[in-house]
């Protein structure tokens, strides 16, 4: 297995968009729904991605 990691810069309103090849690799299609997830430490009350990542999955 590889790790592929990739730069995008997001955009105006919040908008993150993907390079287009990725998409391919990927499999994504325009209306696709996708999950975002990302660790958090359960013992701190508050919330916060610490890492700065998150895991991008498309619903199926």
């Amino acid at each position: 297995m590889e790790l592929i990691e990739m730069m995008v810069v997001m955009g105006k309103n919040r908008i993150i968009q993907l390079p287009e090849e990725e998409v391919n690799v990927m499999g994504l299609m325009e209306g696709d729904e996708l999950c975002l997830s990302y660790l958090v430490d359960d013992r701190m009350e508050e919330k916060v991605n610490e890492a700065g990542e998150f895991l991008v999955e498309r619903v199926r």
